[in-house]
């Protein structure tokens, strides 16, 4: 993240982060355990399928990891770049057509323990018809600054952006977060979703 996130960038998230993420790190473990085996018996003494384990989860580990080395998407003042398995598009801002400010209310973590919160995504479509997503982002204080600073910089290009108004199950998750997240202040948000609370009503900003 240090390393290809510039100043520049108004947004910069990790591709990998997630599912290709997890699968790294459960490849990894199964390196670690073959490699306490070996080490424990000795290379000789340690079974041929211990030894095949060993070699081969952990040249796919260090493949994997070469390939998603610089997988990434940014946005920035001049154009999205979106990076995968070393191919790199930039997008110029004159070839984004509209924009959409989605929310929903998702499902984390594993059955037995997940739980809900409200999300949302930045969508953008393309002239040529292509949709690049950004996010999901939370209520968090970094999250909520991107957004508005996406959000910023849409306004500055002139491109019309759509946003969802939220339920009255989706207002719920987002009151038990500003209950909770003390570090965000609830005028951003109203400010993000457009929403004044005191009249209760959505309003509109001509770009």
């Amino acid at each position: 993240m240090k390393r290809l996130a510039g100043s520049e960038n108004v947004y910069f998230a990790n591709i990998s982060e997630g599912w290709l993420g997890y699968t790294i790190v459960f490849i990894s473990l199964i390196v670690f355990m073959a490699f306490s085996g070996i080490f424990v018996l000795g290379w000789k003494n340690s079974e041929k399928s211990l030894r095949y384990t060993f070699i081969i989860t952990l040249i796919f580990t260090i493949l994997i990891s070469v390939m998603i080395n610089d997988d990434y998407k940014a946005i920035n003042k001049n154009e999205i770049i979106i990076s995968t398995l070393g191919n790199k598009e930039k997008i110029p801002w004159s070839d984004v057509k509209h924009a959409y400010l989605k929310g929903k209310i998702t499902s984390d973590g594993f059955k037995k323990s997940s739980g809900s919160s409200f999300k949302w995504k930045f969508e953008f479509v393309l002239k040529n018809g292509d949709t690049e997503e950004f996010g999901p982002f939370t209520y968090f204080k970094y999250n909520l600054r991107d957004s508005l600073n996406i959000k910023k910089l849409l306004a500055d290009k002139n491109i019309s952006l759509t946003i969802d108004q939220l339920s009255d199950e989706e207002w719920e998750y987002v009151q038990i977060d500003m209950e909770y997240e003390e570090q965000v202040k609830p005028e951003d948000f109203y400010s993000l979703f457009q929403y004044d609370p005191e009249s209760g009503e959505y309003y509109y900003i001509q770009y």
